[in-house]
């Protein structure tokens, strides 16, 4: 009885490890507002976090992909901004997103960022307009 119950906790423990290891979250995506939630957080960050910005939240499609940190640099401000979401609203793969930020130099508002679905529920950003200027995009996609 002893060795049928050991066995039995040892399954137990190899299914509990095996079901914790396949349910990661990479595994099931991000949704929009979270990928633009993401994004806006990685504005934040240091130059090293900004460094990766694009291959963490851009469509591998899209030309900001290889991006240049200095498209970003010069589109939010990198020093003390402290940028934050006071909205999101829209449906489909389009959201326009209003994001507000520490400084008075910058007159921040709305955004709209189009997302592509890479997989499953994993939803990337492929292009980021302000007020009809494009920031990121693919070479002739502007509104």
């Amino acid at each position: 009885m002893k060795k049928i119950t050991l066995v039995l906790i040892l399954l137990s423990a190899v299914s509990l490890l095996f079901f914790l290891t396949g349910c990661t979250e990479e595994d099931s995506g991000m949704s929009i507002e979270d990928r633009i939630d993401a994004f806006v957080s990685d504005l934040n960050g240091s130059s090293s976090t900004r460094a990766g910005i694009f291959k963490e939240h851009f469509h591998p499609d899209s030309y900001s992909y290889t991006g240049s940190e200095g498209t970003i640099d010069s589109a939010f401000e990198t020093a003390g901004q402290n940028y934050s979401i006071t909205s999101i609203s829209g449906s489909g793969s389009s959201r326009t997103v209003v994001i507000d930020g520490d400084s008075v130099s910058t007159d921040y508002g709305s955004y709209t960022f189009d997302m592509r679905e890479e997989d499953d529920d994993d939803w990337l950003i492929f292009s980021v307009y302000d007020n009809d200027n494009t920031i990121y995009s693919l070479p002739g996609t502007a509104p």
